[in-house]
């Protein structure tokens, strides 16, 4: 299957994310997002960022750029960039409710051979309606891929 890679820096613009110790999170995940995308592109992987620059996107913005770019496949891997505000250290990866855990898994053992501590990749069902993903950008992006990784918590750098 060709996959098409689609990398998401998390919040930006107005929307600032969490912050601490000086980090704040729109910033990284702009420099992760970028870090990931120069990576693919020496690899030779197409892929695209719904973000360049600390611009503010809402989430049905993100998933218009996703759609009007790759369409929407189980083809399509979104990969959203987070920081974590818990006081929990460690690397966390939610993965939609329609897709098994293999992707999540995948990227966790390239994360340990790096050194990195993942605590855990798991879904994360809305409280209200069980069926449904809890995180919007996975509800709303139906057919792909879509995970979101929370690295560590600003509260440990």
């Amino acid at each position: 299957m060709n996959y098409k890679i689609v990398i998401d820096p998390g919040h930006g613009g107005i929307d600032s994310g969490t912050s601490g110790n000086g980090i704040v999170e729109k910033d990284y995940t702009l420099k992760i997002s970028k870090y990931m995308a120069n990576r693919l592109n020496e690899l030779g992987i197409a892929n695209i960022l719904t973000r360049t620059s600390d611009s503010t996107l809402s989430i049905d913005d993100r998933v218009k750029i996703i759609n009007d770019t790759y369409g929407s496949g189980s083809n399509v891997i979104v990969i959203s960039n987070n920081l974590n505000s818990s006081d929990e250290a460690g690397i966390e990866i939610i993965y939609a409710l329609r897709n098994n855990s293999a992707l999540s898994y995948l990227i966790t053992q390239a994360l340990e051979s790096f050194g990195f501590t993942v605590n855990k990749y798991y879904q994360l069902r809305d409280e209200t309606n069980t069926a449904k993903d809890r995180r919007e950008l996975i509800n709303k992006t139906q057919n792909n891929q879509t995970i979101e990784i929370f690295y560590g918590s600003v509260n440990d750098y």
